[in-house]
């Protein structure tokens, strides 16, 4: 939703909502109450911290966009690593007398990359975290043709895991390019619950919880933050993630940020 939404990011629900209704599907109506709520405290989180994180360019609408098939919720990371490799890029085309990319022209490239890897790795679903795999294949496979090197030199441990089937069984069938460089390397193949790669460790997230006096929130949903993204919330609870938002943003005090021992979930929904 608004003002989160658009951009190169994804459609607001209320224009998702009309598109639908128009094509004839059943849909509910929106509660425009609850939705300007809603609204009203995303925009106050913006305002007071959120928005330190956010690139000003995600708000710039890009019809480049509509052709990879990537979800807009990840766009804003993929521009920001287009960023990253952009001067390098064309740091090497200098060296090599070829004419420089520009961002636009490097994002073009970087999704007829991934229009290029998809397939090969087997369709994987373009949700997270699989699409960030398949767009960091792509990314690193359009680095080393720029150096004048192969593709698929530098796959992650993570994708390799995907593709091995540790993340489950993927939905096509991988290039044969791909099943060969997976034996080149000796790994194999598994065809197992991908479950049994993350045994329940929640026990031991509630020891550390109670150990350190932390409440666990409505529906435990303080617990399974704490299990999801532990380094993140050892950070914020210690205060790490404030002091390290102050310096990157330069700014002396954040206005209004909350207490780090005593925010509570229910505030934030």
């Amino acid at each position: 939703m608004e003002p989160m939404s658009w951009g190169k990011v994804h459609p607001d629900i209320i224009s998702v909502q009309a598109m639908l209704k128009d094509l004839g599907f059943q849909v509910p109506d929106i509660n425009m109450k609850a939705y300007m709520k809603a609204r009203a405290m995303t925009q106050e989180f913006i305002d007071e911290f959120l928005g330190y994180f956010m690139d000003p360019t995600n708000k710039h609408m890009s019809s480049l966009l509509l052709k990879c098939g990537l979800p807009g919720g990840m766009m804003g990371s993929m521009m920001a690593d287009l960023k990253g490799v952009h001067s390098g890029i064309n740091m090497i085309l200098r060296g090599k007398n070829e004419p420089e990319l520009s961002l636009d022209d490097l994002l073009v490239m970087l999704f007829d990359e991934v229009e290029y890897v998809w397939p090969k790795l087997g369709y994987p679903p373009l949700v997270t975290p699989f699409s960030q795999y398949v767009k960091n294949v792509a990314l690193m496979n359009l680095m080393q043709q720029v150096k004048g090197e192969e593709r698929w030199t530098m796959i992650d441990n993570h994708t390799w895991d995907m593709i091995l089937g540790k993340s489950g069984r993927l939905p096509g069938t991988l290039a044969p390019e791909i099943v060969e460089l997976a034996k080149s390397k000796g790994f194999e193949f598994v065809d197992t619950d991908p479950q049994l790669n993350y045994p329940d460790a929640l026990d031991t997230y509630r020891k550390e919880m109670d150990e350190n006096g932390w409440e666990y929130g409505d529906d435990d949903e303080e617990l399974f933050e704490l299990a999801m993204h532990d380094r993140q919330y050892r950070d914020y609870k210690s205060g790490v993630a404030r002091n390290v938002l102050r310096m990157t943003c330069s700014v002396p005090r954040m206005r209004r940020w909350p207490k780090t021992d005593t925010r509570k979930r229910k505030s934030r929904s």
